[in-house]
């Protein structure tokens, strides 16, 4: 077992059946504040390039904040290649990044590099899903974009294009029966 202490003691007589639920013996939790960012290398890409999101996470205080994890599941068509945690690990297949600890006035990263192949807008979003400590202005895993433990970022995926051009020469426009004719075909790719 453990022994807690606290600078002075109370005593509080209760009569048969009475309880003292309001009473503070000063083993209260401490508050923490998560600050979640999340940022992308670029905002417009082809189809098939690489894109590397970047989560920042800071723990505002003012108590060290333990048990946390942050989800942050790819968008349809993004496929994950590597991923660097300043802390903890990610696991692509779940999209949970464990971070476990984080002391107050901490920051940890998550660097995400994936290859985008669908055509549209690929939104991506992280969130706090998880601490052990209650945060002062938010709450973990409840999908609001207005609180300052999720955000998210959005990519433009453009299709590629191409412009080809045929060009078909002969070289000769008139010929003998019997006789010879080259033909040159050219393929030119106008892009873009």
């Amino acid at each position: 077992g453990s022994t807690l202490t606290t600078a002075s003691t109370d005593n509080v007589t209760l009569a048969t059946g009475e309880d003292y639920v309001d009473a503070d013996f000063g083993f209260a939790t401490e508050t923490i504040d998560l600050d979640l960012t999340k940022v992308a290398d670029a905002t417009s890409v082809q189809e098939g390039d690489e894109v590397t999101y970047t989560i920042t996470l800071t723990n505002q205080g003012p108590g060290d904040a333990t048990g946390v994890e942050v989800a942050d599941v790819m968008p349809s068509g993004a496929e994950v290649l590597s991923s660097t945690a300043s802390t903890g690990g990610y696991v692509s297949a779940t999209g949970i990044w464990t971070v476990s600890a984080i002391a107050a006035g901490a920051t940890e990263t998550l660097e995400i590099t994936v290859v985008l192949t669908d055509a549209g807008n690929a939104t991506n979003v992280a969130q706090v899903i998880a601490a052990d400590q209650p945060d002062i202005d938010s709450n973990p895993n409840n999908n609001d974009p207005s609180e300052d433990d999720q955000d998210q970022v959005d990519v433009t995926v453009q299709e590629i294009l191409v412009d080809l051009e045929l060009t078909k020469v002969a070289d000769a426009t008139t010929i003998s029966e019997g006789g010879e004719v080259t033909y040159t075909i050219e393929l030119t790719n106008e892009g873009p």
